[in-house]
């Protein structure tokens, strides 16, 4: 009979325990595969994510040029088009990645007839884009209007208009009016064509939606003209692999230096989204040694302790092959042959299923159409793991293939030896220096490996806390006469195999329950996340930052008032940081706004400080008196103007006349806006100290009064840069005294807003005190305004950790009041809704001329968030966790199977001698409960310390950001680890105690 005939009816023999251990190696070979398998996968759902997640005209490629006539873009933009093509087709990448450009060519037209201002403009796929009525342009002289500017300003199919393109005009013919088919469609791009309704610019010219033109020679007939080209290549962002993201990189940054030679300039926001994913797929990367290292030392822990088991078990056949002259080489051959086949024949198995559950993985939580890739990593994995097991068996088997014939054959047990204790210690150390490490710095590396390190040494101690403890609970019971507990204290204290199952068993439960743990607090990280990020249910980016336009639009499109306009100031920063500055209706805030751990109530509250009372603005449009009494005037030709703040623009002086002594009433037309104060000019030429008293008996607009004088905090005085200044009584008149040097103007503000406008602060204030309540910045204004801080928090609604939020109608209204609003570019403005807002919010937008740039909802981002490398790593952690609580089950069932038949008699002998069968079934509850129910609940236990010590330094939502940890009890991965660990315990006892009824006393005798 040969040895491999041997093995194989060996393996047939034991089918059931054959099975188990073929179990656990594939499962323990899977866990290896599993690793680098879903860690590549999840890098690739990372950047596509990125990329995905982007606008469109972000994620392509634009090849532009701006000028006159004497420029490129005065070129036909075919030309252009063939100089971008070599340049792209050069790379072929980069060549094989975009489509086939779009052409788009602009420039700015004026309608003098009615004082309009549009963008003038050429598309090449115009006519995809738009349902007209009539004709779609498609020769020269011809253009189409939309089908709102044309019924606001009477145009129609077939009149001639004329336009006026770089200081000369321009007749062109109206062959179609036009209607979006989606305003909002991301080819539109970040143009904002379609601005019907937007107030007028400082010129008074009111701008309309966009004219298209038929051929873009229309667009440069005036060499004078300011002409935009832009040549829009979409990218297939779907194709770019992982392996591309480097050399893709570098082909644009090539193409864009050959086209800049050409006076052409490349465009794309693809290099930092690559960037973005490389950062995320780089923290994917960084995480594999965490989540590998205990999974790995588990393995070979859970391998050593199977080869070890089934050797022990086979020990007397060893003994057997000793005696009859097998040399020794040969003997252990036939002690481990079953166990090494085994083991490679589950190898293929565990690979497959490595690669089966990362794609299982892949498909439930990765971006759509991410799939695991065949590459080497996993194949390199299943064979280290292979080497691994081989060793763990050579190590595992070795002191019972070196034992004695007879050790062998009485089955003496193993005892723990010196080296066993030498590595405890080292783990112990290591684990001592890892957490000192955490206390220190959790980022580091080595406080990373605190929690399995903990794991480790929580193993160690339950072991030999329970082998010290049923040695003293022996020798109790020994005393007391307790047959239960001598029976499963013996069964504790004299089979030291089980010590080593205590110790995997709590390893593998304190990974399940970090693991658990950490998966549901950054769970609950993701959702706080998404909605302070967002600051309401759903948020749309819009193209217009006019603070008019967007008020009229919401209020039309959502009138019910379940959605809100924002303007947020870009690019801001105090003391290097930056600072978020957001302002919105406080009125809508609690009604529209979502604010993590704050109550309806507490924005109810928040809205009432962030918009106080304050004085009725003063409208005011035609003419406008002034009485005044001059009772000093110190110098001659000083003029009376009225402020006037005008929606969008600087406020205008009117001059009302000059100022002389005596009762007299001063007017003049006002443009139609809020009246904010007077102002006295000097002569420019006159610099010297000016002394002057005056009383401001009324201020009429239409022949009724504007304003009172009888709140002083409504009326303030100064000088515009200068030294000294106005000072000013309020009462039935305004009684004005000035003291003042140099030829700056000197004003009487009316303040229709409070003095410093209140905010909400996140941080440090942006002041030289940074724990003061009052400071100044730029904000929504040319100049520094002034603010009171009304709440502090810890982070704001859309804000975040820096930054303050305040009052929309405020803010505007005390620019508009002072210099003016800055120009559009320093905003971005968004709406934002509640959950109850209408579902075609963007297409009511669109209609009142706002165009959705993008649609964000809190589903939406903790979906996205969740597809971020600090979520996919601690999913990885998780698959981990569970992995290694399967191992320790397995091993758990395969202990009980090798020992059941020696139990079995055990039991057996027990019962003839007398014991009664409901005592044997307690000595194995307590055997049980004792053997698993002190390592699941400690392991549990140091599972849930590990996460209390190492999360608040790990990234749980954005890579390299770490937030405070908190944790909500809801029923989440914790509850089901806790469950199923409770579950376990209560099978492994079932199964013992079904061990006393199957040991009748006939298995002494051989029958059964």
């Amino acid at each position: 009979m040969t040895g491999w005939t041997v093995l194989l009816r060996g393996v047939r023999h034991r089918t059931g325990r054959s099975l188990v251990v073929l179990l656990l190696a594939a499962v323990a070979v899977t866990a290896a595969v599993l690793t680098p398998a879903y860690a590549r996968a999840a890098q690739q759902s990372v950047l596509t994510d990125t990329l995905r997640e982007a606008p469109a005209y972000a994620s392509s490629v634009t090849v532009k040029v701006n000028g006159t006539g004497d420029t490129a873009a005065f070129e036909p933009a075919l030309e252009s088009s063939q100089k971008a093509d070599a340049a792209i087709k050069a790379r072929p990448l980069l060549h094989d990645l975009v489509g086939r450009p779009v052409t788009t060519v602009e420039t700015e037209a004026i309608l003098p007839s009615g004082e309009l201002k549009a963008r003038y403009v050429f598309r090449s796929d115009l006519c995809k884009l738009v349902s007209v009525t009539g004709d779609c342009p498609t020769d020269n002289d011809q253009v189409i209007v939309s089908d709102r500017t044309a019924k606001a300003h009477g145009l129609d199919a077939g009149d001639r208009i004329t336009l006026t393109i770089g200081g000369k005009t321009q007749q062109r013919e109206i062959v179609g009016v036009y209607t979006p088919r989606d305003a909002n469609a991301p080819a539109w791009g970040a143009h904002g064509y379609f601005r019907e309704g937007a107030s007028p610019d400082e010129q008074g010219r009111t701008p309309i939606d966009a004219v298209f033109a038929g051929s873009e020679e229309d667009l440069k007939y005036v060499a004078t003209a300011q002409v935009a080209l832009e040549l829009v290549y979409p990218v297939r962002i779907d194709d770019i692999k992982l392996d591309d993201a480097d050399a893709l990189a570098k082909d644009l940054e090539g193409a864009s230096l050959g086209l800049l030679q050409q006076e052409l300039t490349l465009s794309s926001a693809l290099p930092g989204l690559l960037t973005d994913a490389h950062d995320d797929a780089t923290a994917i990367a960084q995480t594999i040694p965490v989540v590998a290292v205990p999974l790995l030392l588990l393995v070979v822990g859970v391998l050593m302790l199977l080869v070890a088991s089934l050797t022990e078990e086979r020990g007397p056949e060893i003994a057997l092959a000793k005696l009859r002259g097998y040399p020794a080489g040969k003997a252990a051959r036939f002690g481990l042959g079953e166990v090494l086949f085994l083991i490679v024949l589950a190898t293929p198995v565990g690979l497959v299923g490595g690669l089966a559950v990362a794609e299982f993985a892949a498909r439930a939580v990765l971006a759509a159409g991410v799939h695991v890739e065949v590459r080497w990593e996993p194949f390199a994995a299943a064979v280290a793991a292979l080497v691994v097991a081989f060793v763990a068996a050579w190590v595992g088997s070795r002191r019972t293939v070196r034992s004695g014939v007879l050790s062998l054959l009485r089955r003496v047990p193993h005892r723990t030896g010196w080296r066993a204790g030498v590595g405890e210690g080292v783990i112990v150390a290591l684990a001592a220096a890892a957490v000192v490490a955490a206390w220190q710095d959790r980022t580091s590396s080595l406080a990373l490996l605190a929690a399995p390190l903990l794991a480790l040494v929580a193993g160690i101690g339950v072991a030999r806390l329970l082998s010290l403890g049923a040695g003293a609970r022996l020798a109790l019971a020994r005393r007391t006469g307790n047959v239960a507990s001598m029976f499963a204290a013996a069964q504790l204290a004299r089979r030291p195999g089980r010590h080593r199952v205590v110790a995997v068993v709590t390893v593998a439960l304190a990974l399940l329950g970090f693991s658990a743990a950490a998966w549901d607090v950054a769970a609950q990280a993701r959702q706080t996340q998404a909605e302070l990020e967002l600051g309401a249910a759903r948020v749309y980016s819009v193209g217009s930052v006019d603070p008019q336009l967007l008020i009229s639009a919401v209020r039309t499109a959502a009138p019910d008032g379940s959605a809100m306009p924002v303007l947020r100031r870009n690019g801001e920063r105090y003391a290097g940081q930056p600072l978020d500055i957001v302002a919105l209706p406080a009125a809508q805030l609690a009604k529209v706004a979502s604010w993590p751990g704050h109550s309806t109530a507490d924005l109810t509250r928040l809205a009432g400080e962030l918009r106080p009372q304050a004085a009725p603005q003063a409208p005011v449009t035609g003419e406008l008196s002034v009485r005044v009494n001059v009772t000093q005037l110190g110098k001659a030709g000083v003029k009376l103007a009225a402020m006037v703040a005008v929606a969008g623009a600087e406020p205008r002086y009117v001059t009302l006349g000059t100022l002389k002594s005596g009762l007299r009433t001063y007017s003049a037309a006002v443009p139609t806006g809020r009246f904010v104060g007077l102002a006295l000019i000097r002569p420019a030429a006159d610099s010297s100290a000016i002394t002057a008293k005056l009383e401001v008996l009324d201020v009429k607009a239409g022949g009724s009064p504007v304003v009172s004088f009888s709140d002083e905090k409504t009326w303030s005085g100064a000088q515009r840069g200068g030294v000294t200044g106005v000072t000013v009584t309020t009462g039935d008149t305004l009684k004005v005294d000035v003291q003042a040097e140099g030829n700056s103007d000197l004003l009487v503000t009316y303040v229709d807003t409070p003095a410093a406008l209140p905010v909400a602060l996140s941080g440090e204030t942006p002041d030289d005190n940074r724990s003061g309540d009052q400071f100044s910045f730029l904000a929504y204004a040319e100049e520094p305004q002034p603010f009171t801080v009304v709440e502090r928090a810890d982070a704001l609604p859309s804000v975040g950790e820096r930054g303050f939020l305040m009052d929309l109608d405020y803010a505007v209204s005390r620019a508009e009041a002072t210099t003016g609003m800055p120009d559009a570019s320093r905003f971005s403005a968004e709406i934002w809704a509640n959950a109850s807002a209408p579902a075609d919010l963007p297409k009511r937008l669109a209609a009142a001329g706002v165009t959705v740039l993008q649609t964000r909802t809190v589903e939406a981002t903790v979906d996205q968030l969740g597809r971020r490398a600090p979520a996919l790593a601690w999913r990885l952690y998780l698959l981990a966790g569970v992995v290694a609580a399967a191992l320790a089950l397995g091993l758990v069932l395969l202990v009980a199977r090798l020992n059941a038949t020696v139990r079995r008699h055990e039991l057996a002998a027990l019962r003839v001698t007398g014991v009664p069968a409901r005592v044997l079934r307690r000595g194995v509850r307590r055997e049980h409960l004792a053997l698993l129910g002190l390592p699941v609940v400690t392991g549990f236990a140091v599972g849930l310390l590990s996460a209390w010590l190492m999360l608040p330094g790990m990234p749980l939502v954005t890579v390299g950001q770490t937030t405070s940890v908190s944790w909500t009890p809801q029923v989440g991965a914790l509850v089901f680890a806790a469950a199923a660990g409770l579950l376990s315990l209560l099978l492994a006892v079932f199964v013992a105690v079904r061990l006393v009824r199957r040991a009748a006393p006939e298995l002494l005798r051989g029958d059964v």
